[in-house]
């Protein structure tokens, strides 16, 4: 997979929901508190994700040793060309015990270089967070396919659901169906998938661009006053954390997505690169928003009818429905999932597969041995399908995604984007001291543990005011 490929791979998840859900939250906080949050987060999400990198380098030399033979034959490349510009930039990283050489999941690496109980941790935040992530783009994107619909058809996004309320459970059926055909095999087997949809994501959101600017050039500036009481602004503050944590969680598929990257040293480069893609993406689309939508008193789909432009709506694709063709090529965003789900249901499959005796399971039973050849990508499906069950059972009874957002995101996205990364990286540095010299050139530059202390405060400050949210029953609000 080449750095590209990677990169775009990282920005469908940065992309994948950030674009409908971000702006509510920014423009209710305004720029002044959303601004500095999302630079914080996106500056120590990137900090984090090389801790996993070299987390996981560490943890494939634990048991590799000094090896300097390459994982990929010539077979993996199209030319030799190729194979040569990718294997020459890693020529002298080669020659290191910390070259990834396999591909080893986060939890896999926990039971290498930490504790018993750090694995188990992992495991079952991971369960949690990805089956409520997962279930936030399922229903994101199944209310985008029949709204995207209904208004192209009717002029209304709630005609088609008023006409026939089992549409949404078809939907999901559509859109799951979509998901899971492209969750057979791994993550890099999915590398077109994802240059497409990053690169439609980037043309959907440059409309959403447009829209903006258009109400804007035509109605004017209608932001709200900045308002500095607490009480008010407290209200926003667990909705916008949540929302941010969530936007720059890729951490849990950073095992999968660096492991088939040559060459092997754009790796850094290619985390900061995407993460300030997405960061100035969002923060330009919701000072957008705040600036033309945030003053405005009327909802989107008011029931009295519908009135355009207006307030900004939970899912930020329908504030441009009357707009000619962007209209509806914005109400389908959500749609674009298609490539992020499958990169969750994957790394929980594989987490999973590697870190509970599944298989000796299946073997002591006697039962389903077909299950126990994950090699191959049909019964890597099969997999997928089992995993994602779960999801498809609370979907067809939760439909806020603001809500799972900021419980997500909020909560369980916290550890897995800081907490998780502080404790890997201390025990993967504990894990070496005293043991070897040799420098490791996928160690990160932020090895001072001021650092730690910096992310850590800032995972406690993000918990603390989403579960003060919750409490007092502002999450989502």
């Amino acid at each position: 997979m080449s750095p590209l490929a990677a990169s775009s791979t990282v920005v469908n998840l940065l992309l994948a929901t950030g674009p409908f859900s971000y702006p509510y939250g920014f423009a209710n906080l305004g720029p002044w508190l959303a601004f500095p949050i999302m630079i914080s987060c996106c500056g120590l999400s990137y900090i984090t994700a090389t801790w996993l990198v070299e987390a996981v380098s560490i943890a494939n030399a634990v048991q590799t040793g000094h090896r300097r033979d390459s994982i990929f034959n010539e077979e993996c490349y199209k030319t030799p060309q190729l194979r040569r510009r990718a294997n020459d930039a890693d020529a002298e990283m080669k020659e290191s015990p910390f070259y990834v050489r396999q591909k080893l999941e986060l939890g896999v690496v926990a039971d290498r270089i930490a504790r018993p109980w750090l694995k188990y941790t992992i495991m079952g935040v991971f369960c949690v967070y990805m089956w409520a992530a997962m279930c936030v783009k399922y229903v994101a994107g199944a209310e985008s396919l029949y709204q995207g619909i209904s208004f192209i058809a009717y002029g209304d996004i709630d005609r088609l659901e008023d006409k026939d309320p089992w549409i949404y459970y078809l939907s999901i059926a559509i859109f799951g169906a979509l998901c899971l055909t492209f969750s057979f095999g791994d993550i890099e087997n999915s590398k077109t998938l994802q240059i497409v949809s990053a690169v439609a994501r980037i043309v959907t959101l440059l409309m959403m661009y447009g829209g903006t600017i258009y109400y804007l050039d035509v109605d004017g500036v209608s932001k709200h006053e900045p308002v500095w009481d607490w009480k008010v602004q407290k209200d926003s503050l667990a909705t916008v954390f949540g929302n941010t944590v969530f936007v720059f969680i890729y951490h849990h598929s950073i095992p999968g997505i660096m492991y088939p990257v040559r060459p092997q040293s754009k790796l850094s480069n290619m985390f900061l690169i995407a993460n300030i893609i997405g960061a100035i993406a969002l923060l330009l689309e919701g000072q957008l928003a705040f600036m033309a939508f945030s003053g405005l008193p009327n909802e989107c789909n008011d029931p009295s009818g519908t009135h355009f432009p207006c307030r900004v709506d939970k899912l930020f694709n329908e504030n441009f429905q009357d707009i000619p063709i962007i209209g509806p090529i914005c109400q389908f965003y959500p749609m674009l999932n298609v490539s992020a789900v499958p990169i969750l249901t994957i790394t929980l499959r594989n987490n999973f597969m590697q870190v509970i005796p599944v298989k000796r399971w299946i073997k002591n039973m006697g039962c389903c041995k077909i299950l126990l050849d994950d090699h191959k990508r049909s019964v890597k499906g099969i997999w997928s399908i089992i995993f994602s069950l779960p999801v498809l059972v609370i979907v067809m009874f939760v439909k806020n995604p603001q809500v799972l957002l900021t419980y997500t995101g909020g909560i369980c996205g916290t550890f897995i984007l800081f907490l998780f990364p502080i404790a890997l990286v201390h025990f993967a540095r504990q894990s070496l001291h005293g043991k070897t010299e040799e420098y490791n050139p996928n160690a990160s530059n932020f090895k001072h543990n001021g650092w730690l202390f910096l992310v850590g405060g800032f995972a406690v400050l993000t918990l603390g005011f989403v579960i003060t949210g919750i409490a007092n029953g502002t999450a989502g609000e």
